[in-house]
């Protein structure tokens, strides 16, 4: 069964969710990850925590396969797109909209 598994990847034949469940170092981003990111064709939301993923697939999808590469990585200061959710809020807008950015403000202290 492992045998068949190593080769899985998800295609666009294939359009489904896929949970690959497996310790360290046994292969999840080589063996699925990465062959799915260079066949796939559409949008991706990839999480990437030690960059792996970005540095082998973002040169081809970008070129390639034609996407639009955004890497999202808040706690780096250079190489990565910005989000301040409070750009958001519209000036001389419903006070409500002040009022839900507030409430979605986390306290970084606790």
């Amino acid at each position: 069964m492992e045998e068949r598994l190593k080769d899985l990847h998800a295609s666009p034949q294939w359009p489904k969710h896929v949970l690959r469940y497996a310790p360290p170092r046994s292969g999840k981003g080589v063996g699925l990850v990465v062959p799915t990111m260079l066949t796939w064709p559409h949008s991706a939301v990839v999480t990437d925590l030690k960059r792996e993923i970005y540095e082998l697939t973002a040169g081809w999808r970008g070129t390639e396969g034609n996407n639009r590469i955004l890497r999202f990585e808040p706690a780096s200061s250079t190489h990565s797109v910005a989000f301040n959710p409070l750009d958001e809020i519209r000036l001389g807008t419903d006070p409500r909209n002040r009022r839900h950015a507030k409430s979605c403000n986390v306290d970084r202290r606790s």
